[in-house]
């Protein structure tokens, strides 16, 4: 789907009031999210192994450094439910393009965060 349809369904989305719109964007799978705190985009992480107190310390020792040297950088979060890492943003407006645009920005976000754990882990664990 182009970026401009792409962008005019998510404004769709905002009018709507719909809780939440999933979205694929360059093949990694992304959610927006209404919440009573605003509006959020969360991407999984899918990793090559179950995501453990490893997994967890290896991106907690990440994290740090990601956050100093990007400061948009989506924030790691552990989903308990599924027990997968997910990197979530938060939209400060609702408009389709600046949402679209934090979206790309969180899959390639979402890329290096795998290579990089995965990478970490193989060496170290």
């Amino acid at each position: 789907m182009p970026s401009t349809e792409l962008a005019s369904v998510i404004d769709a989305w905002f009018a709507r009031g719909d809780p939440q719109l999933d979205i694929t964007v360059d093949a990694v799978p992304l959610s927006l999210l209404r919440r009573a705190g605003g509006f959020f985009c969360v991407t999984r992480l899918t990793l090559d192994r179950p995501v453990d107190d490893r997994v967890i310390q290896a991106a907690l020792h990440l994290t740090g450094p990601a956050l100093s040297r990007y400061p948009r950088a989506g924030a790691l979060s552990l989903h308990d439910e599924i027990h997968c890492l997910c990197l979530i943003a938060s939209l400060p407006r609702d408009n389709g393009r600046y949402a679209l645009g934090l979206m790309e920005t969180l899959v390639n976000q979402c890329e290096a965060w795998q290579d990089i754990l995965r990478r970490v882990l193989k060496t170290r664990y």
